[in-house]
C-alpha cells in the first residue's frame, strides 16, 4: 500500500474542479469520454489543462486518448504523461517521466510541477509517440508473459514484434522514434519486465495457463488494461493497413479464438519486413550537412532576430509564411542547390511554436514524366531544435533521403513503364 499525504483529499470529481489548473486523468482509456463529460458538467475551467495518464486506447476504434481530448478541448489544453512510474517507488524513490504536449508552454509547466516535487520529468512535443509507446509497452509485457514459458528468446521476439508493428502505425501518425526508444517506451518496458508485481506480464502468464481473459483481473487483483488495449490496437493497425500478424494473433489469444500453440507458432515464424538497404554517405558531405542544419536552426541566430536568411539546401523546401494572408508569399526552394529564402519570423519569441518550413526531399526517375516522387516530408517546430538529439536525428533522416534521391535519379531501372 502507498500512504497518501495528509494534505491530499479524495473527493468526487465534481468538487472543486472549477478551481483546478491541472486535471490529471488517472482512469482507464475506455472511460476517458465519460470522465471528460463529468468534468464539463462539474464546471471545468476553460483554462485548465487536462492530462492523460492512461497507457491504452479509446474504443471503439483504438484512438489515442490525447486525440480524443484534443477533439473536445483543443490541443493547447491537452497533455499526457508517460515513462516508468511504479506506484510503490514513485512516492519515495522517484520515477522517470515524460510530459508531452503539442503546446510547448504546457509541456514545460507540467514537467516543472514534477521536477519541483523531486521527480525527473522530460519534456516532449510528441504526445502521440509517448502514448503509443506506453500502449506498446503494455502489449509487449502481456505478449512476453504469454510466451515466457516457451523460452526467453520467444518472449523477447514477441515483445519486439509488438513494438515494431506498433511503430509502423505510429510513424504514419507523425510520432517520432525517440519517443519509443526513450523513457516512455524502452525505459517503461524494462521497468515492467523487471517488476515482480507487473500486472500485464502476470496477465500474459495466466493466458498461457489457459485462464480466460475475463477471469484474469480478479486473479491479479487489479485492472489489466492491456487485455482491452491489445484488441483495439490490432483493430487500429488493421484499419490503417499495417501488417501486424503478432499483434493480431495476441488479440485472438485474448479472445480465446487462438490456441497457445498457434500463438507460439506465429511468434516463432513471423519475419519482419526486410530492411531498406542504403549506401554509405561520404563523411565529408555528412559533416557539411550536419553543420548546415546546426547553423541554420541555432537558437543564437533565432534570438538575434535575423529576419531573412539565405540557405543552400539540397532538398525542396515549401511552406506558407504566417503572414501569407498579407504578403501572399509562398516560400519555395527547388531540389539540388537552389537558394531558398527562409523567413525569420521564428525569431519572435511569442511565435516560437509556429510551424517551420516543411522540408521535402523529392526525386524524378530518368524518363518519367509524372510528378516527382516524395521520399521525405518533414515538418518541425522551432522548439524541436532545443533538443540536440532531435537535430541529430533530423540530419540523419535528411541524409538518407537525399542519398536515396540521388540513387533514384541515377538509376534508369526506376523508369515508369507507363
Amino acid at each position: 500500500e502507498v500512504a497518501f499525504p495528509r494534505e491530499l483529499r479524495v473527493e468526487p470529481a465534481s468538487n472543486g474542479v472549477e478551481r483546478a489548473d491541472y486535471v490529471l486523468l488517472g482512469v482507464p482509456s475506455s472511460a476517458v469520454n465519460e470522465v471528460v463529460a463529468t468534468l464539463d458538467r462539474g464546471g471545468l475551467s476553460e483554462s485548465a489543462a487536462v492530462v492523460s495518464l492512461a497507457k491504452g486506447l479509446v474504443p471503439p476504434d483504438g484512438t489515442p486518448p490525447t486525440t480524443v481530448l484534443i477533439r473536445r478541448l483543443g490541443a493547447s489544453r491537452v497533455a499526457c504523461v508517460g515513462g516508468p512510474a511504479d506506484a510503490r517507488e514513485t512516492g519515495s524513490e522517484g520515477a522517470g517521466l515524460v510530459a508531452a504536449s503539442t503546446e510547448e508552454a504546457l509541456a514545460t509547466a507540467l514537467a516543472g510541477v514534477f521536477i519541483r516535487a523531486g521527480v525527473v520529468c522530460e519534456e516532449s512535443n510528441d504526445p502521440i509517440g509517448v502514448e503509443l509507446a506506453g500502449v506498446a509497452k503494455n502489449a509487449a509485457a502481456l505478449a512476453s508473459g504469454a510466451t515466457e514459458a516457451q523460452g526467453l528468446n520467444a518472449a523477447g521476439a514477441a515483445a519486439g514484434h509488438i513494438f515494431a508493428e506498433m511503430w509502423r502505425w505510429a510513424e504514419t501518425l507523425g510520432a517520432r522514434p525517440e519517443s519509443v526508444i526513450g523513457l516512455a517506451g524502452t525505459g517503461d518496458l524494462v521497468a515492467t519486465a523487471l517488476a515482480p508485481q507487473s500486472r500485464n506480464r502476470r496477465a500474459g502468464e495466466l493466458l498461457a495457463q489457459g485462464v480466460a481473459a475475463s477471469d484474469i483481473p480478479a486473479r491479479v487483483g487489479q485492472a489489466v488494461e492491456s487485455l482491452e488495449t491489445v484488441p483495439l490496437l490490432a483493430r487500429a493497425l488493421d484499419q490503417a493497413g499495417v501488417e501486424a500478424p503478432v499483434t493480431a494473433a495476441l488479440g485472438r489469444l485474448i479472445a480465446g479464438e487462438l490456441p497457445l500453440e498457434e500463438w507460439m507458432a506465429v511468434v516463432r515464424t513471423t519475419v519482419p519486413p526486410p530492411a531498406r538497404w542504403r549506401p554509405a554517405i561520404r563523411p565529408g558531405w555528412w559533416q557539411r550537412f550536419r553543420a548546415w542544419i546546426q547553423r541554420t536552426f541555432s537558437r543564437r541566430d533565432r534570438d538575434a532576430g535575423n529576419r531573412d536568411r539565405d540557405c543552400d539546401l539540397q532538398v525542396a523546401v515549401a511552406t506558407s509564411c504566417p503572414c501569407a494572408a498579407n504578403c501572399g508569399q509562398s516560400i519555395t526552394g527547388s531540389l539540388l542547390g537552389l537558394k531558398a529564402k527562409l523567413p525569420g519570423w521564428w525569431a519572435e519569441l511569442k511565435l516560437r511554436r509556429e510551424t517551420m518550413p516543411q522540408i521535402i526531399v523529392t526525386a524524378k526517375p530518368p524518363g518519367q514524366s509524372s510528378e516527382d516522387a516524395v521520399l521525405l516530408r518533414e515538418r518541425v517546430t522551432v522548439s524541436d531544435f532545443e533538443s540536440r538529439h532531435f537535430a541529430d536525428q533530423l540530419v540523419e533522416r535528411l541524409g538518407w533521403a537525399v542519398s536515396d534521391a540521388d540513387d533514384v535519379e541515377q538509376t534508369p531501372d526506376h523508369v515508369d513503364p507507363a
